[in-house]
């Protein structure tokens, strides 16, 4: 997925939430918009079906 074909939703997080976000972001040299991502993926598709998509 490229910056230009993503969809932009603003979403309001608690700043604790945020500062978790951030953290976990850092840890992972991810930006917290990749950490994000990444978090929802995981949570939505099923880890199969990811796995054979990397894989094309």
């Amino acid at each position: 997925m490229t910056t230009r074909s993503a969809e932009k939703l603003m979403v309001r997080f608690s700043e604790g939430l945020k500062a978790r976000i951030k953290e976990e972001a850092e840890r992972n040299h991810r930006s917290m918009n990749s950490e994000i991502v990444t978090h929802l993926e995981r949570a939505m598709f099923d880890p199969l079906e990811m796995k054979k998509g990397e894989a094309a």
